[in-house]
């Protein structure tokens, strides 16, 4: 059980109760070789092979262990023995190759590695082998053809592809089951193209790395790791990797929320305290995205320990009375994390830690602006291959959390257990995103019911340098995380789809993007409009003339006016993206873009207007910055 090795211990023992079977003695030697503890992995190992005498892979697992203590010879002793019960295994043939290389580095014997090596399908576990020829304790080998040293150095047709001219690699599974020969465990085995598939879309995309895990009932089947965590640095992604979950913090939020309610020490329907443009919202409320507020981001890069810039709080205004539409924001998950901590008096980060990551047994969760290890971390990426300095925003709760695939995988599974059943019900309440569509938002979780009553639950995580993806099937008993450290979300949203094209093929696509809506023909009719952008900084002019072929002219403030391409959508008469700078002193540090988001209602517009940066090619992902607009019809 990854994370909790005296619950896996104590399951095994649990097992040994009823019967001794191999498998409890695999598990069982995995978790020692997790801890560390290789002599005692080996005792299990042993074991299990005196349970099943003719499973060669046994063998392997055994030499395996005798490598990584050095011992090569023992190890190629062992694979000898395991070539005997299995002679057409061809990772029986490369694995002795690889030990015998080691025992004596010589040219032919590279070359004798290289070729069996080839015979293996790529797979981690090749490149494990591989990696034996590139160096020793005492450093790269010396001394052998440089070509066979480059060939040793390739990841050879199938492994992942060099990044800002570095290689990539990527981790082993500690699972037999999941690494070679029998294939993936139990009911997962349509999953065997996954190394390949993960490899290709690194390649394609450019993404610096991928970490995948899948949970079945309880527990971690499956966690496997490619590509960089840490380009410059040539650190590999493995399955502690821990990585940026951006908004899929919002499920830990809620949970925490709803421990709190089942605790007594908060009402999810009660009014909240404080001051409100319109009218006081609920957690429940704020919880589904349906509080009043807009869509907001304030990420800054500052020296570790400055404040941010943007203070949140000339924001914090509802444009809308609550319980009303979605509109997917940031500063409702923060005015729960402000509920929250005044109702226990405990900060979020401690309350995530102590209800949430402890009793869940999720030991690389961490919450806040950088990781603090003991698991290391994955640097976050550009697209263009940058790395982003330590982020900083003003709504922790809803984007600062940070865990390895397989803690988002078993939070998943296991976090309705936590609950009283009423409220675990209650997560899965999830009303309609938009009218008539299939989605729903609960209590931190986006809700897809089918037909016939199945559920699937997810919530997704995109920042600079984060792309997260965390599913639910509780009607399979599965669920699957998926984390990469790029902006771009092309190489998240890729695996995905590989893994639920063959665990859960009713998952619906559009998990992947919830929120967006898609552009729908300009309606607006002839004429021109006039008013302000109400900023923290004042009122900022703003006129707007409908053009013919769908362009609008916008003048904003001195600005020269300039004439872009407008939509609608379901929510919106008039939708636009200029390149216009909001001039206030918030917009100017990142947010160079300007956008518009009207309503036509009784002749005048009315909505908000946006500050933004379109992306990071340039620079990095910088505020998204509402602001009320009002304009009336001139002409």
């Amino acid at each position: 059980m990854c994370g909790h090795p005296e619950r896996s211990f104590a399951l095994c023992d649990r097992a040994d109760a009823i019967a001794p079977a191999m498998l409890t003695e695999v598990v069982r030697a995995g978790t020692w070789r997790e801890r560390g503890d290789h002599d005692r992995a080996a005792a299990a190992f042993e074991r299990a092979l005196l349970l099943d005498p003719a499973n060669w892979s046994l063998h392997l697992d055994l030499a395996d262990l005798d490598a990584l203590r050095g011992d090569f010879a023992s190890a190629a002793v062992r694979t000898a023995r395991g070539l005997e019960l299995e002679p057409a295994e061809p990772t029986l043939r490369a694995a002795p190759a690889a030990y015998r290389f080691r025992l004596a580095p010589a040219a032919g014997a590279l070359r004798e590695l290289l070729d069996a090596a080839g015979a293996l399908r790529p797979s981690p576990y090749r490149r494990q082998l591989l990696d034996l020829a590139r160096t020793d304790a005492a450093g790269p080998f010396t001394g052998l053809p440089a070509e066979l040293l480059a060939e040793a150095d390739r990841p050879r047709g199938g492994g992942c592809p060099a990044v800002n001219g570095s290689r990539t690699s990527h981790w082993y599974p500690e699972r037999t089951a999941a690494r070679r020969g029998t294939g993936m465990p139990n009911g997962l085995g349509g999953l065997d193209g996954l190394d390949e598939a993960c490899e290709r879309v690194l390649a394609e995309t450019g993404c610096p790395s991928v970490s995948v895990a899948v949970a079945a009932g309880e527990e971690l089947v499956l966690a496997r790791a490619y590509g960089w965590a840490d380009v410059a640095a040539g650190r590999p992604a493995t399955p502690g990797t821990a990585y940026g979950l951006a908004s899929v913090t919002k499920a830990f939020t809620g949970l925490a929320a709803c421990l709190a309610a089942d605790r007594g020490l908060l009402d999810l329907d009660a009014p909240l305290a404080g001051e409100f443009a319109h009218a006081a919202p609920t957690v429940r409320q704020l919880l589904r995205h349906r509080g009043g507020f807009p869509g907001y981001y304030d990420f800054s890069y500052r020296p570790d320990g400055a404040p941010g810039p943007i203070d949140l709080a000339r924001y914090r205004r509802q444009l809308h009375a609550p319980d009303g539409e979605f509109e997917y924001s940031n500063i409702g998950y923060q005015e729960v994390a402000r509920a929250l901590e005044a109702a226990t008096g405990r900060e979020l980060g401690a309350l995530l830690r102590e209800w949430v990551a402890e009793p869940l047994g999720l030991a690389g969760f961490a919450f806040g602006p950088v990781h603090p290890g003991p698991a290391p971390a994955a640097v976050r990426y550009t697209p263009d291959g940058r790395a982003y300095p330590p982020c900083r925003e003003g709504h922790p709760a809803a984007g600062a959390g940070w865990a390895t695939a397989g803690d988002v995988a078993l939070f998943a599974r296991r976090s309705a257990g936590l609950l009283a059943p009423g409220t675990a019900a209650a997560v899965l309440d999830a009303p309609a995103i938009a009218p008539g569509g299939k989605l729903g938002y609960g209590l931190g979780r986006v809700v897809q019911r089918a037909a016939d009553g199945s559920v699937c639950s997810s919530h997704g995580g995109g920042m600079g340098g984060v792309a997260a993806m965390m599913i639910d099937l509780p009607g399979r008993g599965l669920s699957v995380a998926v984390l990469a450290n790029s902006t771009d979300k092309s190489a998240r949203n890729a695996v995905v789809a590989h893994l639920t094209g063959v665990l859960a093929p009713e998952f619906d696509p559009a998990h992947l993007a919830p929120v967006d809506e898609p552009d729908l023909p300009l309606a607006l009719p002839a004429g021109r409009w006039s008013g302000e952008v109400a900023t923290p900084d004042g009122a900022v002019p703003l006129a707007l003339a409908a053009l013919p072929d769908g362009l609008v002219e916008v003048r904003l403030a001195d600005l020269p006016p300039v004439a872009v391409p407008a939509a609608a959508s379901r929510r919106w008469d008039l939708r636009l993206i200029a390149e216009l700078q909001l001039p206030t002193a918030d917009a100017r540090l990142n947010s160079p873009a300007f956008g518009l988001q009207l309503r036509l209602q009784d002749g005048g517009l009315t909505g908000r207007a946006l500050a933004f940066k379109n992306g990071d090619r340039e620079g990095f992902l910088g505020p998204y910055l509402p602001h009320p607009c009002e304009l009336r019809r001139r002409g």
